[in-house]
């Protein structure tokens, strides 16, 4: 079972119809509670993006960009590498997303390449 959490009507009403949508797209009934958000607490760190922190290499060259585990936790750009690491994107998706972030120029090309050296 999965759960959408919203804050206001307007969160609420864009859930259910994602809901809707996506039954009708797998043709399927999905088991997804729809619920208002209320206290949230982060997961342990060693949850925290979880399918990167596999990629040893690659936390150990994005330490150098995000000094501060906060900043790592809190990345858009780290949570990229997370959906792309649990292959829910491309390495095209990726770049793309990447060139879409706060991060420099820089620091996009240092994490594509040890991206790409990774992978040979």
């Amino acid at each position: 079972m999965s759960a959408i959490f919203y804050h206001n009507e307007e969160q609420k009403k864009k859930a259910m119809e994602s809901l809707k949508q996506q039954q009708s797209v797998m043709n399927t009934r999905l088991y997804t509670e729809i619920l208002p958000a209320s206290r949230f607490y982060s997961a342990e760190e060693y949850h925290q993006k979880y399918y990167l922190r596999q990629r040893k290499e690659i936390v150990a060259a994005l330490k150098g960009i995000f000094r501060f585990e906060d900043d790592f936790r809190d990345s858009t750009a780290t949570a990229r590498l997370n959906g792309y690491f649990g292959r829910y994107l491309s390495f095209a998706d990726l770049e793309g997303e990447l060139n879409s972030s706060d991060l420099s120029a820089e620091d996009r090309k240092r994490i594509l390449d040890s991206l790409q050296a990774s992978a040979r």
